[in-house]
């Protein structure tokens, strides 16, 4: 069975009636017009923000000085809000009130409603202007609309931030935030608007935004440029004994290159507030040669020996310029003078390979198996075993 469905100017709900050899027949038809939606409307309330008015635009920090400025172009920037109520049953003098936070207020003129409705059917959608003048007082507004049945009602409205009391006690607001900012890591600062309605008289929505700005931290002086370490090998071929010693001991010069240049003062990372202590911790497999007569060399500072001392006193500027070797521990001062570029030699043996480096013990065991002679192993700069510490 073939229909022929003619243009039509609106959505109906009819009934197709035919006959075959004597016995009626009936279908329920909805013709729907192009563009038309069918109704699908349950209560429903919704407090939402269309434009936030874009006020970090007028908001600024002073990195110099610390501090946040709040333009005057913020006072009347309008912020577009909407109120969103749909309804399922008819509902006369249907209650709406508004609350803006302190320092805010609605503009009156701005106040625009429209009804989204439909027919008994649910059928022939119709947008239509709504009057809605609320009695607005201050930051608060109350006002009421008769809802129809199967009905969605939008409305909007804007506020703006009222005066110069209001700009500079948001900008007071903004400082607080910024002054929890760390100054080295940065971070956002920003107050939150929030806007209450109440609808009906006992469901509330709120809806916030937040605006402020941005603080940058800060770069370090990059360590890796300041300070540095190498050796003057970092593969050996050896024989240890059974007992994994080493007979001779096996010597090995670190190189301390220091270059304080990067601390410069452009900022708190790149400022040095205290002495330079160079630290480094040998593995129990090594051991400083102080006594040999060139244990430690410089270029660009003179050191001098002194006897261990606590560490706290020897931070102090009466220490600047010395070292002192405390077991496997070489501490040196070199100051706080960022134009020091330094390179500083330090002599130390590997008196044995005992837990240095486990895997190529094993490896060296099964060479001795199979070729009957003392295996060969590397050692390997244990570098990063060694502490560094500014």
């Amino acid at each position: 069975m073939t229909f022929t469905v003619n243009d039509v100017d609106g959505s109906s709900k009819d009934t197709i009636n035919w006959t075959v050899d004597g016995d009626p027949q009936s279908l329920e038809v909805i013709v729907k017009n192009n563009g038309d939606d069918f109704a699908n409307v349950n209560d429903y309330q919704n407090k939402g923000i269309n434009n936030n008015g874009n006020l970090g635009r007028f908001v600024s920090y002073d990195k110099v000085t610390g501090k946040v400025t709040v333009a005057a172009g913020i006072i009347g920037a309008p912020i577009t809000y909407t109120l969103a109520v749909d309804s399922k049953e008819a509902k006369s003098g249907y209650a709406i009130a508004d609350v803006l936070p302190t320092g805010m207020t609605y503009d009156a003129s701005s106040f625009t409603a429209k009804r989204t409705t439909w027919d008994a059917d649910g059928l022939n959608k119709v947008e239509s202007p709504v009057g809605f003048v609320p009695q607005v007082s201050d930051n608060t507004f109350t006002g009421s609309l008769d809802l129809p049945a199967s009905s969605k009602t939008l409305i909007t409205y804007t506020a703006s931030v009222t005066d110069e009391a209001a700009r500079v006690a948001l900008e007071a607001q903004l400082q607080t935030a910024a002054d929890k900012v760390n100054l080295v890591n940065g971070g956002n600062y920003n107050v939150n608007i929030k806007n209450t309605a109440t609808f009906g008289g006992s469901v509330t929505k709120n809806a916030t935004f937040s605006f402020g700005g941005s603080i940058a931290g800060v770069s370090g002086p990059g360590l890796s440029g300041a300070l540095s370490k190498n050796a003057d090998w970092s593969t050996q071929e050896i024989t240890p004994k059974e007992d994994g010693s080493l007979d001779p001991p096996l010597d090995i010069t670190y190189t301390i290159n220091t270059d304080l240049a990067p601390f410069d003062g452009t900022n708190v990372l790149k400022t040095l507030v205290a002495n330079v202590i160079l630290s480094d911790n040998l593995p129990v497999q090594a051991s400083w040669k102080t006594t040999d007569a060139t244990f430690l060399t410089s270029t660009g500072i003179v050191l001098d020996k002194v006897a261990p001392v606590d560490l706290t006193a020897f931070a102090g500027d009466e220490y600047v310029g010395k070292y002192f070797v405390d077991g496997q521990k070489l501490y040196v001062n070199v100051g706080m003078d960022n134009t020091l570029k330094s390179t500083i030699a330090v002599k130390a043996q590997i008196s044995t390979v005992m837990g240095l480096n486990n895997e190529s013990n094993q490896r060296s065991r099964r060479n001795e198996e199979k070729a009957d002679q003392q295996g060969r192993m590397d050692i390997h700069n244990r570098e990063r075993q060694e502490d560094h510490r500014l």
